[in-house]
């Protein structure tokens, strides 16, 4: 008989410890599928606002105006007021084949190709709205403006657990980037705008996350 309780204990017990242990495991790995989705609707929401700038921007008359007459100056003043009032680090315009036509930040570089982006190759391939993140070089930077190369500039922190690194600084940038396409009256395609928003030491989104997932939450007194 002590010998069957015994058993009977410890089989109990050790499925017991197994179910309750496996209902641990689920509600973490669903805490973190949902804490995941936030951080995938803040990134979204992120998005979608460069989207809208550059898609209302596109449909603007002194853009199709200004790309139909070649008036440089015109585009440039105008869509560098866009850019500024709506935070964008970059918004640039290309003819219909990625040349670029014009820049609005210094210095202001202009005929280089931008057909071989991810994103504006798109966007001129399949005529449509495209968006996503994207890594650029440094050189790419330069040419989107000469403060974008100093924002991106970061140095590395180094953490208990990190891999080896061939380097301990980073000069690439991440962008959240938006492309359209420009059309005329009759829908035939003038040219590709594209905005876009360096994230490299741009919190705001962590921080939306965070405040979002965490709602002011420290452990040990830290975030």
């Amino acid at each position: 008989f002590i010998m069957v309780v015994i058993t009977v204990g410890l089989a109990s017990s050790m499925v017991g410890i197994r179910m309750l242990a496996n209902e641990i495991i689920k509600g973490a790995q669903l805490k973190v599928q949902i804490d995941l989705n936030s951080a995938w609707m803040v990134y979204q929401e992120r998005l979608k606002d460069i989207e809208a700038v550059a898609r209302f921007t596109a449909e603007r008359f002194f853009l199709r105006e200004g790309m139909a007459a070649n008036d440089l100056s015109l585009l440039r003043r105008e869509l560098e007021g866009v850019r500024i009032e709506n935070n964008l680090d970059m918004l640039t315009l290309t003819d219909k084949n990625g040349k670029v036509l014009l820049r609005t930040r210094e210095p202001y570089l202009s005929g280089d190709d931008q057909s071989n982006d991810e994103i504006v190759a798109v966007a001129i391939r399949e005529k449509r709205m495209v968006s996503g993140t994207e890594v650029l070089s440094q050189e790419e930077l330069a040419k989107e403006g000469t403060e974008l190369v100093d924002k991106a500039f970061m140095v590395f922190i180094p953490t208990a657990k990190e891999k080896p690194r061939v380097k301990d600084y980073e000069t690439s940038g991440m962008v959240l980037k938006a492309a359209t396409p420009v059309f005329d009256s009759d829908k035939k395609m003038l040219g590709i705008l594209y905005g876009a928003r360096l994230l490299n030491r741009d919190y705001s989104i962590v921080d939306r996350m965070k405040d979002i997932v965490y709602k002011g939450i420290n452990y040990h007194g830290k975030e």
